[in-house]
């Protein structure tokens, strides 16, 4: 990982010689990260990683939100409100395994 100041674009040949495949350049601005230039390759791997868990999250989103309604008796009506509550719920445990659980058994000690 190279770190320069981004007034070292002014001769960019140099900076873009450091960037390579798996080794990004970071531009800072006033002392802070501003920007990062990476190779073509990894930004295309990036983004491909990027839509893969995309899909993933919408088809896991999607199963239980079936998992909610196929649940619900037909005499049982969900407002869109508990339903976004119940799918809420299921992503905070999807993101945080084990974390949704310990609170339960917080709530019931």
């Amino acid at each position: 990982m190279t770190i320069k100041p981004v007034s070292d674009l002014r001769n960019y040949n140099t900076v873009l010689r450091e960037c390579a495949p798996g080794k990004p350049v970071f531009l800072t601005k006033n002392g802070r990260d501003e920007y990062v230039i990476i190779d073509a390759k990894d930004y295309k791997k990036s983004e491909e990683e990027r839509i893969k868990n995309d899909i993933e999250w919408q088809h896991a989103t999607y199963l239980e939100t079936m998992e909610v309604l196929k649940n619900t008796s037909e005499e049982e009506y969900l407002t869109i409100d508990e339903l976004r509550d119940s799918i809420e719920s299921w992503k905070n445990e999807w993101k945080n395994p084990g974390k949704q659980k310990q609170a339960q058994e917080r709530k019931r000690a």
